[in-house]
């Protein structure tokens, strides 16, 4: 079926038939086959267009790519090997030493490390800023900004920045400022999934993907993406990608294409569940504060429901008690299985100031407000009762 009529169907169909063409196949198989060679044969010299080697075309990895652009309705997919390796390869491609860059003061920890340890030492500097301020976000722009990388949600403490407010205003720098660069402004959508939240539409450059997450939703496979519609960028990154060989297995480009079949009916339990569960520990005598997109009491709840089709399956809530409190909590857990990683099937449980986030420097997360008492909940695809209950009874057995 023709990509542009694909894209005109619903998130559930481009999911499943995105990227799938059975009558070009040989066999018709209705799944894409793994396709594990790394190089293929060619009739003469000079003669061979498509694929030549794994780096530059692999038939699997190609279908997958193709299935998430049109999930995301856009032109351009390039899938790398993780999250990391997508997000470093973004700002190689789009800045140079020299340029400057400006992120979310509450970012995902080790995309932060990766500011610290890699672009500073590529001669990219970059502040922090809490960008659901606008006024703060305009006064930490420099002449020589190129760059504005936004996480929205936030990862932990789920701040919503008005991802098409901050495109208009980089939009207008750049016109008033006179410059021959654009200044990208890039999200990382890892928490919503093109299904919940499409940053393109919104006036964004490009997106960034840790796939290992929500697309992915097993456990089971680690996996990046970059999403986009500018022709250029994408041969640029092309290029890039093949020069650093930052290109993932056919064996994994096969799970994630399978595991997106279903990324719409887990999505839809995922948020079903939050909901439920953000509503029950707000009602709770022993939660100081939730954090949860779907609640009237969310800071930016306005331009949640303004942005997004969905509020997700993540929340933060703090602790009355302290941090000693929050360990009891997390051990008297049964069913919350206390781990760093977010987006699967199974419900996890987390200590940012103690586990995701310890390499920050405690004023840098009281800043942002990510105190010691702070836990946040990957609400998995477990029944909704069964997780509160868990929840009560690990609070309550933690008075003792």
């Amino acid at each position: 079926m023709q990509s542009r009529r694909m894209q005109e169907m619903g998130m559930a169909t481009r999911a499943i038939h995105g990227g799938q063409c059975p009558d070009e196949r040989e066999c018709k198989s209705v799944v894409t086959p793994i396709v594990m060679s790394v190089t293929y044969k060619q009739n003469e010299p000079g003669s061979q267009r498509g694929c030549i080697n794994s780096l530059k075309c692999n038939p699997t990895r190609q279908s997958l790519e193709e299935c998430l652009a049109c999930m995301e309705k856009c032109k351009h997919c390039l899938v790398m090997p993780s999250g990391l390796c997508a997000m470093q390869m973004m700002m190689q491609m789009c800045m140079k030493s020299g340029d400057h860059m400006v992120i979310c003061d509450d970012m995902d920890a080790m995309s932060m490390k990766l500011m610290r340890e890699c672009m500073k030492k590529m001669g990219i500097s970059y502040d922090m800023c809490d960008c659901c301020n606008l006024q703060e976000l305009e006064k930490c722009m420099k002449p020589n900004t190129r760059m504005i990388l936004l996480e929205t949600p936030s990862n932990p403490m789920m701040k919503i920045c008005d991802i098409e407010a901050i495109c208009k205003m980089a939009r207008r720098m750049q016109k008033g400022n006179r410059m021959d660069q654009r200044i990208m402004v890039c999200v990382d959508n890892t928490m919503m999934t093109p299904m919940l939240q499409r940053p393109l539409d919104l006036g964004a450059d490009m997106c960034c993907y840790s796939l290992t997450r929500y697309m992915g939703g097993h456990q089971d496979c680690m996996m990046g993406a970059l999403t986009m519609n500018d022709d250029e960028m994408e041969r640029n990154l092309r290029e890039m990608q093949e020069c650093m060989g930052m290109v993932p297995c056919p064996m994994d480009c096969m799970l994630m294409e399978r595991s997106l079949k279903t990324l719409c009916l887990r999505m839809e339990q995922h948020q079903k569940n939050a909901m439920m569960i953000a509503k029950a520990m707000e009602k709770n005598p022993m939660i100081e504060k939730v954090l949860y997109p779907g609640l009237n009491s969310h800071p930016q709840h306005d331009i949640a429901m303004h942005q997004m089709k969905g509020m997700g399956g993540m929340m933060c809530m703090t602790l009355k008690g302290g941090a000693e409190m929050c360990k009891k909590m997390m051990k008297n857990c049964k069913l919350w299985i206390c781990g760093e990683n977010y987006g699967g099937c199974e419900s996890m449980i987390c200590m940012p100031a103690a586990m995701t986030h310890l390499s920050l420097p405690k004023e840098q997360r009281m800043r942002v407000g990510m105190a010691d008492n702070c836990i946040r909940l990957s609400c998995g695809l477990e029944d909704s009762k069964d997780l509160i209950e868990d929840l009560e009874q690990a609070l309550n057995n933690s008075k003792h």
